[in-house]
């Protein structure tokens, strides 16, 4: 089970929002986007629904847009859908597509939100924690006045993939490059960091 977040225009001509059941558009056949997302709400066992209009900031592309949320999934997963009503096989935010949104800052968030909802990242930051160098290559280390830590280190799914308690030189070589984050807890404290591996 995963979280899910889809941004799809209704009327996209290559991707077609109703689906291709016969491969008339020649990629293959695939389901619609609500019978897609009904798979991921029945795989997520979500619980809870709730939909809204996003603000109309911009009347001059001729299209608005309209959020489903499905919550309370396993693990807090949640399956997200906004609906591009007016939009076609485009990027909102860019030139030439809806402009309600910036699809990369609205994904950013998706991801922000789940991730700390599945490791239940409290929304206090503690700033005795540096992370160095970040970006990252082979190791980093964490800067701290704190004697004792422990730090997990989690991809953007919520796998925890590494822990120890070292705060230099922590080997991270084999880790992909990518965003990850890093859970640091001492006696008094727990605090999440991101790190970029490159």
């Amino acid at each position: 089970m995963i979280s899910v977040f889809e941004i799809h225009g209704i009327n996209d001509n290559v991707n077609y929002y109703n689906g291709d059941p016969t491969s008339s558009g020649g990629w293959g056949a695939y389901p619609s986007i609500p019978e897609t997302i009904d798979y991921w709400v029945e795989l997520n066992e979500c619980t809870d629904f709730f939909t809204e209009d996003l603000p109309n900031t911009n009347t001059s592309d001729d299209s608005y847009i309209i959020s489903d949320k499905y919550t309370g999934g396993i693990n807090n997963n949640e399956v997200w859908l906004y609906k591009i009503y007016g939009g076609g096989h485009d990027w909102p935010g860019t030139q030439g597509a809806n402009m309600d949104i910036d699809t990369s800052l609205e994904v950013w968030k998706f991801f922000n939100h789940v991730i700390n909802n599945s490791l239940n990242i409290a929304d206090s930051v503690n700033d005795d924690f540096i992370i160095y160098p970040n970006p990252a290559l082979d190791n980093f280390s964490i800067a701290t006045s704190a004697t004792d830590i422990n730090f997990e280190i989690y991809s953007f799914s919520g796998k925890l993939l590494l822990n120890g308690n070292k705060k230099f030189n922590i080997d991270i070589k084999e880790l992909r490059s990518g965003m990850y984050f890093i859970k640091i807890f001492n006696n008094y404290s727990v605090t999440t960091k991101k790190l970029i591996i490159k």
